[in-house]
């Protein structure tokens, strides 16, 4: 059985738009910083795609963790249950399990700037990598054009953003979604910025 912890899932909402391919300007507000599931009520969140399990629980130290498991047949996604506009989510990821502690052959993303596609979701995607590959926060189009911004530069700074993930522990992602602008990190390592044309 595979796992995929998500802990202490923070969002700053800086501008709730219409959809989340919108091409209004973000609106001039104080960025807040808020408990994800508390602004979107995991009640309201649906799984799309492959039959994944996915629970909710309380941690040590009052942090909440969304627990996924499998193995599934395919893709499945937990969904929001509206589009955000432009937002920063910080959220601490672990992949494994009890019998595989490392998350080895195991693969996630944190979806954005999504939708749903028939009986799955496409769109951008920041990867969870515990492959040899390393492209750990990466971006990736889910459905359609795959790899905007892999991991593979050889530049120091392709060095470290593909070292920064560490296998079997938490680790600290922040993505920031401001207009077409993506940004991401791990463990405070700036990993890809991507400007999408698209959005």
């Amino acid at each position: 059985m595979s796992t995929c912890r998500l802990l202490s899932v923070w969002i700053a909402m800086l501008a709730f738009l219409g959809c989340a391919s919108s091409r209004q300007p973000p609106v001039q507000t104080e960025p807040r910083a808020q408990p994800l599931f508390e602004a979107m009520p995991y009640d309201t969140w649906r799984v799309i795609g492959a039959p994944a399990r996915f629970s909710l629980d309380a941690a040590e130290g009052g942090a909440t963790v969304l627990t996924g498991r499998g193995p599934i047949p395919s893709n499945g996604f937990l969904a929001s249950p509206r589009p955000l506009g432009d937002f920063r989510l910080e959220v601490d990821v672990r992949l494994g399990s009890a019998d595989n502690p490392l998350g080895d052959k195991m693969n996630s993303g944190i979806q954005i700037r999504s939708a749903e596609k028939g009986s799955a979701v496409g769109g951008l995607q920041v990867e969870v990598d515990p492959s040899k590959r390393s492209w750990s926060g990466g971006v990736y189009d889910e459905r359609g054009r795959l790899w905007l911004a892999p991991l593979d530069g050889t530049d120091a700074a392709g060095e470290a953003a593909r070292a920064a993930f560490r296998r079997g522990e938490w680790n600290r992602y922040e993505i920031e979604c401001i207009g077409p602008r993506i940004r991401t990190r791990v463990n405070g390592v700036a990993c890809a910025e991507w400007y999408d044309a698209v959005v």
